[in-house]
């Protein structure tokens, strides 16, 4: 289950930068996608339908939104490296961190009384 958490993780982090580049429509479907894809696999794994037990009642919603945000989370990982988003991800890019950038948001981020120990 924790490991499943990453992909909740991934969704918030591309939906928050989508949606910071101007693109809200894009987070909105995965949203979408993601609710539906919920309700399908909880429906699934609660009342037992196809290959999944029964007996899988009292974890199936937990594990429902771990495979669904997995899923969702992999598209959204997909999208951003075939290049049809504002944001994109390339193999050649430096996926380092650019600390110039750190360094000027981190005091915007502070409150302004402990801005003032920054400086």
């Amino acid at each position: 289950m924790f490991v499943g958490s990453l992909g909740m993780l991934s969704f918030f982090m591309v939906s928050g930068a989508l949606r910071a580049a101007g693109d809200a429509r894009t987070p909105m479907r995965l949203g979408i996608l993601l609710t539906v894809l919920n309700i399908a696999f909880d429906v699934v794994f609660i009342t037992g339908l196809g290959p999944f037990p029964r007996a899988w009642a009292r974890p199936a919603p937990a594990v429902g939104t771990t495979v669904a945000s997995l899923i969702v989370a992999s598209y959204a990982g997909y999208l951003l490296f075939s290049g049809g988003l504002p944001v994109t991800w390339h193999r050649g890019m430096d996926w380092r961190p650019d600390w110039s950038v750190h360094s000027r948001a981190v005091p915007l981020s502070v409150s302004p009384p402990a801005c003032r120990g920054l400086r």
